[in-house]
């Protein structure tokens, strides 16, 4: 799945520009949406063509948690070897937004 960020109150336009690529957006809310895609070539031409996304990420994971532990849980459970060849770092960035989970540290 393909997180696509925009400026806050753009979501409409940036939906409407994706239809016209082709896109089908789902999950819309008021600073971007998803799409039902994982292709490379989905990431760069969007990069390319859009004139309103901000960014746009490969998400690898998705869930909702309520614990730290359950949190360590779900990320173990990801194949890392998809994603990231042997010897390749990562950068974690983490927000949160009105969560019980409220530590970014232990978060990251």
């Amino acid at each position: 799945m393909l997180l696509i960020t925009c400026p806050f109150g753009l979501s409409s336009l940036l939906t409407t520009e994706l239809k016209r690529h082709g896109y089908k957006p789902r999950d819309v809310f008021p600073n971007g949406c998803r799409l039902d895609s994982k292709e490379w070539e989905d990431i760069i031409k969007i990069n390319l063509h859009s004139r309103i996304a901000n960014k746009v990420f490969l998400e690898i994971s998705y869930g909702l948690t309520t614990t730290f532990d359950h949190l360590f849980e779900m990320t173990q459970e990801i194949d890392r070897s998809k994603h990231i060849l042997p010897g390749q770092g990562f950068r974690i960035t983490a927000t949160t937004q009105h969560s019980l989970l409220d530590s970014l540290p232990t978060i990251q």
